[in-house]
Formats: structure tokens, sequence, C-alpha cells
């Protein structure tokens, strides 16, 4: 079922077409796959290494994406609120504040968000448990979950080795 649930949600994450995909996955370490996938009918590709965090309510995904070659964006949880920030702190380090990001939002906030999200990668390498807070849309109720980095690290570089195959 898991399986199910995780490329569902990679083919709703990445809004392409029926039919103008063409999507490539690897699984470099437990618990964390790298999937790139493009769209011909758009013209674009999206890479991203994800995983599924325990905490309230049921599994929630955490995503490390890179559209086009630009990003990195984070993406955690389940129908966030586009006007919340979600945390993300890991091990005992600092809490960093994600950006809200939509395609409607200026460059400045895709620059600010993807600032924010190299800082956390940095951490997620070294770390061991990233601790995630996020607001479901539209209640804004906050949802807590844990994310276990046990390979993260192998599961990033392979993402920057497909981000570099490009489009």
């Amino acid at each position: 079922m898991r399986g199910v649930l995780q490329g569902a949600f990679a083919l709703a994450l990445a809004g392409c077409a029926a039919g103008g995909s063409q999507m490539q996955t690897a699984s470099v370490a437990p618990g964390w796959e790298v999937k790139c996938i493009e769209d011909h009918y758009k013209d674009s590709r999206r890479c991203f290494a994800a995983t599924f965090g325990k905490g309230d309510a049921m599994n929630a995904p955490f995503q490390v994406i890179y559209q086009n070659r630009l990003g990195p964006f984070l993406m955690v949880g389940y129908h966030t609120h586009p006007t919340m920030s979600a945390t993300v702190r890991v091990d005992d380090g600092k809490v960093h504040y994600i950006p809200t990001l939509n395609e409607f939002l200026a460059v400045q906030t895709a620059s600010e968000h993807t600032a924010v999200a190299n800082r956390v990668i940095d951490d997620l390498v070294k770390g061991r448990t990233a601790y995630v807070t996020y607001y479901s849309w539209p209640s804004a109720i906050g949802k807590k979950m844990q994310v276990d980095l046990t390979g993260f690290a192998p599961a990033y570089e392979h993402l920057k080795k497909e981000i570099s195959k490009g489009a």
C-alpha cells in the first residue's frame, strides 16, 4: 500500500498530463527514493528525493524538489496551508521556518525559500531525525511528524547527479 501511495503522490505532485510524462525512479537508500518526472507537454522536469515521515493522523511526505534545475524547494505534509510556514528542526539544532511558496508568489520569495532550503539540507545531510510541523488546509491545524534521515545524504547526492543530467 505504501508503494502505491508513494507512486500516486509523486505523480500528483508532478502535475503531469497523462501520456506526456516519463518517470525515472531510483531507490538509492533505505526509506528514500529519488525520482525525475519529465513532462513533454510542459517541457519541464521535476526531480526530487522523497520519504514519508511518521506523525499525526498518517504518514506524511517529506521532499526536496528541483523544478527545471531550480531549487531546492522543500515540500512537507499533505494539503499544506498556503499562508502558514512549516518548520523543520534537525536533531537538537535550530528551528527553520520554511517560507510558503506557490506559483503566484514573487521570485524574491522563491529565492528566500531556496536559501532556507539550502540551510535545512545542510542540517539534513548531517542529521538523524527531522522534526517537522506543517499546517493543513483549510483548517490551519498544526500537524507534527518525524522524518528518519538515515540514507538522506546518499539520496541527496544521487538527486544532484540526476539534476545535472538536466532537461
